[in-house]
């Protein structure tokens, strides 16, 4: 979601857990990747995410990528904003 400085000073008053992320695009081979790089307590997570318009259009995850995480919830945003420190770390080992 983007936010305008108003609707972002807003929405900050409310309580919830935070995660902040900067997204980078990359084109590699004609194909556009949206890159993740969190920050915070999130320091050091990169996800990559790529836009597929159907079945047909899958592919297989780039080079430069590590696993497979689509259909695990746990790399989702609402899941990595409120997991522990200790669930964040142990995710990150497997």
């Amino acid at each position: 979601m983007y936010l305008s400085a108003e609707e972002h000073a807003l929405l900050s008053r409310l309580p919830g857990a935070e995660l902040r992320k900067t997204r980078h695009v990359l084109v590699v081979d004609g194909r556009r990747y949206g890159l993740d790089l969190f920050e915070g307590r999130h320091a050091g997570l990169v996800l990559v995410e790529v836009e597929l318009t159907g079945a047909a259009d899958a592919v297989a995850p780039p080079a430069f990528a590590g696993r497979e995480v689509t259909d695990d919830e746990r790399w989702t945003g609402g899941w990595l904003a409120f997991a522990t420190d200790e669930t964040l770390a142990a995710l990150a080992r497997r």
